[in-house]
């Protein structure tokens, strides 16, 4: 934000992370309208790679390149929109 005067993309996640480990969504919301549902996935996240690692389990995800291209996709796609968002609601 201090070189181009606008929010970049991610700005707010950390808040938004915060007031949805607190319960308030609105606010989450508000600040990072994608940040309830990046929350949920880092916590699901979190949750699979502790269990592994004390299950002593080895880590591979194995998909398509197909697949992790369109996730890519996707993945870009809702950060734009996101970004997008954020900007249009802060007047800029």
């Amino acid at each position: 934000m201090y070189l181009t005067g606008r929010p970049d993309p991610t700005c707010g996640l950390t808040r938004t992370f915060a007031w949805t480990w607190r319960g308030d969504l609105a606010q989450a919301v508000r600040v990072y309208p994608l940040g309830p549902l990046v929350f949920l996935i880092a916590l699901a996240l979190v949750l699979y790679l502790s269990i592994a690692v004390f299950a002593g389990r080895r880590i591979a995800v194995k998909l398509p390149r197909r697949t992790w291209s369109t996730l890519a996709a996707v993945s870009l796609i809702a950060l734009a929109a996101n970004w997008t968002a954020k900007l249009v609601w802060l007047g800029m």
